[in-house]
């Protein structure tokens, strides 16, 4: 393990309910614990240089915050040559990547500036409603304040419909100006990804036919069901924020004890039912699980049973 990821396990380990650690299964899975914070179940990786970490696997932790309905971060040291700053944001295909020092913070339950890193430069995300209101105590007018930065009317307007956030040097001369600190502040819980979701042509030709065949069952129960390719598991779906199944498809191979143990307790974390598709079987339900054989998918019996869940 690394010293990146021990240090992070450690963080977690402290501060959270139960952690599930996938490292000790030596897999390359899209992320390294998933954590019961209490306020929410957290997804985390763990990588030294952010750009090793691919388009893929970050899509997979963003989904894992949809399945899972909580923040998931990157944690790491370099992006190339540069060191992540601490306090800042980063993004990899949508996900959001930290240092480990801004993650400790965020551990902590502490609430921090929304400053993060685009094309072009370092924003802020400022609170509309405290600027709006800070403004207008100060008795300055829009024209006012955008003359005083230089910068235009409309972008002023923009800031205080929460439309268009603020280059950090324009955010600390705002700051200076009004004396007051208007940046919105986020916690770990806040933390989500900027990108929408749509299952890919790649996505649904990987999709094996019972996997498929229960996809579609599931979405047209009113499922959310998320397909993934670097998780333990190849289906996650979502009722209502209190039903949640992850779906493992064996094929033909037989159930590994060790596989089991890590998507059951995968399940048990977040507060899910696991169910396993074998390429012969017939339908067991065990406490903690459920074995299904491909050619039981559509039966009646596991729409009951998840309607009953």
């Amino acid at each position: 393990m690394s010293t990146l990821r021990e240090e992070a396990l450690e963080l977690i380990k402290k501060r959270s309910r139960r952690v599930v650690n996938v490292d000790e299964f030596l897999d390359d899975y899209c992320f390294d614990f998933i954590a019961d914070t209490g306020g929410s179940i957290v997804s985390i990786k763990t990588i030294e240089r952010l750009e090793k970490y691919s388009s893929t696997e970050a899509r997979d932790l963003y989904k894992l915050s949809r399945l899972f309905e909580g923040p998931s971060l990157v944690i790491s040291e370099r992006n190339k040559e540069n060191y992540l700053e601490t306090g800042i944001f980063y993004s990899k295909s949508g996900v959001k990547a930290v240092n480990m020092e801004t993650f400790e913070i965020l551990i902590k339950g502490e609430k921090i500036p929304y400053i993060y890193k685009d094309r072009g430069g370092i924003y802020v995300k400022i609170d509309p409603s405290k600027l709006k209101r800070t403004r207008m105590e100060k008795d300055l007018s829009l024209g006012d304040i955008a003359y005083k930065l230089g910068v235009s009317r409309k972008a002023v307007y923009e800031w205080e419909r929460g439309k268009m956030d603020i280059s950090l040097d324009v955010a600390v001369k705002l700051i200076e100006m009004l004396g007051e600190d208007i940046t919105l502040k986020v916690s770990l819980e806040d933390v989500t990804c900027s990108r929408s979701i749509a299952s890919s042509s790649k996505e649904k030709s990987l999709m094996d036919q019972a996997i498929m065949r229960l996809k579609e069952k599931l979405d047209r129960m009113g499922f959310t069901t998320l397909v993934f390719n670097k998780t333990p598991f190849n289906l996650g779906s979502i009722k209502n924020s209190n039903k949640r199944i992850i779906v493992k498809n064996l094929g033909k191979k037989k159930l590994d004890e060790e596989e089991a143990r890590l998507v059951v307790r995968l399940a048990e974390v977040s507060k899910a039912k696991a169910i396993f598709i074998a390429d012969k079987s017939n339908l067991r339900k065990e406490d903690d699980f459920i074995i299904l054989g491909k050619d039981s998918v559509d039966l009646i019996e596991i729409v009951d049973f998840l309607r009953e869940e």
